[in-house]
């Protein structure tokens, strides 16, 4: 690197500090006190999509777990949203699937009171056989035959939607 380089790289980290002091962009307070807002506006478009295809309607055809009392009284069908809703929020610990309490959407788009437990959702995960894994995989099947119009083994599908963050001003 040449030496003019390295002095317009530090003039210009000088000029960045003395602006970000001028400015006073320190240490400002932000608080989201409103119950209709959400990190997840992508997921009323999964949700809808998997009602399409009939993601509920296969796992209750094919997924039967062996416990007939669910997780902390929730249903099977609940507790596989809640996982998959944490994938989706970018939760990769069952320690922190209480997370999505925060977000009222979750709660709203399921019909649902309260967010399980990590226990429950732990004890819902440690339910599951060998058994239960070769269910899943039928659910798969159904579902990706379903989209595609043919009979297919059990693959993995991508799901992707634009997070882009855009300014609006106005109504």
């Amino acid at each position: 690197m040449k030496r003019s380089d390295k002095g317009a790289g530090k003039r210009r980290r000088r000029e960045l500090r003395k602006l970000r002091r001028k400015v006073g962009w320190v240490d400002i307070p932000v608080t989201y006190d409103r119950g209709d807002l959400t990190g997840l506006g992508h997921l009323p478009l999964f949700t809808n999509f998997a009602k399409v295809v009939g993601l509920d309607d296969a796992v209750a055809e094919h997924l039967h777990l062996a416990r007939r009392e669910r997780s902390d009284g929730f249903t099977t069908s609940q507790m596989l949203w809640m996982l998959t809703d944490a994938i989706l929020y970018g939760i990769d610990r069952v320690d922190n699937i209480a997370l999505l309490g925060t977000d009222a959407l979750v709660k709203k788009l399921h019909g649902m009171g309260r967010i399980p437990t990590a226990q429950a959702a732990r004890d819902f995960l440690g339910g599951f056989t060998e058994e239960n894994v070769r269910e899943l995989l039928a659910v798969n099947r159904e579902v990706i035959s379903k989209v595609t119009g043919r009979r297919r083994e059990p693959m993995t599908v991508t799901f992707l939607s634009d997070e882009s963050v855009l300014t609006v001003y106005g109504k």
